[in-house]
């Protein structure tokens, strides 16, 4: 079925190529077959963005609540875990946030908001409270704000993060 599928894509590029101008983008270029690329005469790499880019670009979201209260050092922890992330990931993260935030019609977004959201994103709904209070806490999430997330106590999140220090 798989190279059902490939054969037809290459006879679609082939048929069109010849009438116009064909431009395509992917952020799975590793999974293209090799025949693929060789029906395009130039191709055009976009790395991942960096630290600055990735900064700017979620600066161009809109703000639905305020913003104030993230410090630059934990504005810094929140562009390290977006690293490596591409620009549709980043906007799939922000996006998902933001909806949060106005569905829980929240007047302030803090780091938490954030990290649980890239974290959620990397882990595709295979986690538990433990690991997502490690990776807060890795992600420089105080414990205060870990807790008030997972609806437990400050005691609760020290014990979840005992245990994943003694794994």
């Amino acid at each position: 079925e798989l190279k059902r599928a490939v054969n037809s894509l290459l006879q679609n590029i082939d048929d069109f190529s010849q009438e116009g101008i064909l431009i395509a983008a992917t952020n799975h270029a590793q999974m293209l077959d090799s025949a693929v690329w060789r029906r395009f005469q130039t191709i055009i790499e976009m790395p991942a963005p960096g630290p600055d880019e990735i900064r700017r670009f979620i600066d161009q979201f809109p703000k639905v609540a305020d913003e104030s209260g993230i410090s630059e050092t934990q504005w810094k922890a929140i562009v390290n875990s977006l690293s490596g992330f591409s620009y549709s990931d980043i906007k799939d993260v922000v996006q998902n946030m933001l909806k949060k935030a106005v569905l829980q019609d929240k007047k302030e977004i803090d780091i938490a908001d954030y990290i649980i959201e890239v974290f959620l994103f990397k882990n595709h709904g295979n986690y538990s409270q433990e690991g997502i209070a490690q990776y807060l806490s890795e992600n420089s999430v105080p414990q205060t704000q870990i807790g008030k997330y997972l609806g437990v106590s400050a005691r609760q999140v020290r014990n979840y993060l005992g245990k994943g220090a003694s794994k």
